[in-house]
């Protein structure tokens, strides 16, 4: 890889990184990375090699801390930024002068140069049609990237060591994210623990479109050169349970090209554990598996995993996995519905929604539970319930069974 392109552009790099971590699919399509399950052996053994030393790893958040870390915001300390606080409750600030145009401009030289791959998932209806690319290796280590952390990291209280890769994103006309939520409900069982902060950097300019938006609170971020929009995705009371009113859209650009980044901060330590290989939302997945199936007995990944008390066969029967699930859902309907994953404590997370006469493809896991509502809160009335079955293509429509829960 050239220093001075930055950003891994070699095809083999850019294989390899998605192959270490599955972030690119953890954001689009979850569910169906889940295909290749561990037997409970299996995860206690990747749990062991992936613990957490509480001592030396401690959380950066605290519960009830969001308004003492927010307090210097408001009180002026960043008036540089020029800070507008969008929320309290969540907390959302929008910094208009967040980056000055000359770093705007080094950023971009050192970012934008390399070849970017197409984000879009399933058919014309997908859940996120833009270009992204990740800034690993050199990249990660040129000067105005770590300004651009460190200024993050100075607001959030943050280190450098618990931010993610930095995303670079590329909307051009027609492109778009649709509403989403950027904390997986299992990543707080990582040893990186839940993604507590997202910050998007804007990079452009947008003539029409772009902007962010975040439909349950009615608020909207102007997608703005220099400017940056940071949330919080967890709930200030707990750090490890995800906030779902921080729910945002990256409205669809009609003219123009929206350039940005994505950083994504953790609670704990990610670069390390990431080096380890253990950041995967299948890991995730799979210990909240095994959790479901300690119940009380589970051992979290920063505690003495010697106590967790059970004995499974090797072959347990569960290491030939079933395939992944293609399910197209319709949406016959005149108004746009919200689809929900249902976990085993009966929380629903909202996964992605469908547009008024539209179709979305979701790919999923046998036995996964969805919820469909007349919108994209968990208020909202609900539609039906749905347990995914074996078959490989299952067809979803949002209407009113008799019971609630078919399964096709």
């Amino acid at each position: 890889v050239s220093p001075t392109r930055g950003l891994c552009s070699v095809e083999v790099d850019a294989v390899r990184t998605e192959m270490r971590r599955t972030l690119f699919f953890a954001l689009l399509c979850w569910p169906r990375a889940l295909a290749q399950r561990r037997t409970h052996q299996q995860i206690l053994r990747a749990m062991h090699r992936c613990h957490r030393d509480p001592t030396l790893y401690p959380g950066v958040r605290k519960p009830h801390d969001l308004n003492d870390i927010f307090s210097h915001v408001q009180r002026g300390d960043f008036a540089e930024l020029s800070p507008q606080v969008l929320s309290t409750n969540p907390w959302i600030v929008y910094f208009e002068t967040f980056m000055s145009d000359a770093e705007v401009e080094a950023i971009t030289d050192h970012m934008f140069g390399a070849s970017f791959h197409q984000s879009e998932t399933g058919d014309g209806d997908s859940q996120r049609h833009s270009e992204t690319a990740f800034c690993t290796d050199e990249c990660a280590d040129a000067d105005i990237v770590k300004t651009v952390l460190g200024r993050a990291g100075n607001i959030t209280h943050v280190p450098a060591e618990n931010f993610d890769f930095v995303q670079a994103l590329r909307y051009l006309p027609g492109m778009y994210y649709r509403a989403h939520h950027d904390n997986h409900p299992s990543f707080h069982l990582l040893p990186c623990g839940s993604r507590i902060y997202t910050m998007f950097v804007y990079l452009s300019d947008v003539e029409e479109g772009g902007e962010t938006t975040f439909p349950r609170l009615n608020l909207t971020s102007p997608a703005k050169k220099g400017a940056a929009v940071l949330f919080v995705n967890t709930l200030d009371g707990d750090p490890d349970k995800t906030d779902s009113r921080t729910t945002h859209e990256a409205i669809t650009v009609t003219k123009g090209e929206k350039r940005g980044l994505n950083l994504w901060l953790y609670q704990y330590n990610f670069k390390h554990f990431w080096e380890m290989d253990c950041t995967s939302i299948e890991l995730a997945d799979d210990v909240g598996k095994l959790k479901r199936k300690q119940g009380r007995n589970f051992v979290a990944i920063d505690e003495k995993l010697d106590g967790m008390g059970f004995c499974f066969d090797e072959d347990d029967g569960e290491s030939d996995s079933p395939a992944a699930v293609h399910l197209s859902i319709e949406n016959p309907a005149a108004d746009r519905i919200g689809v929900f994953w249902v976990g085993n404590d009966e929380e629903e997370v909202f996964i992605s929604d469908v547009g008024a006469n539209q179709r979305e493809r979701l790919d999923t896991f046998p036995t996964h539970r969805l919820r469909l509502r007349r919108g994209t809160t968990v208020g909202d009335a609900l539609i039906r319930e749905y347990t995914v079955a074996a078959a490989r293509q299952q067809t979803l429509v949002a209407e009113t069974v008799d019971d609630g829960k078919e399964e096709l």
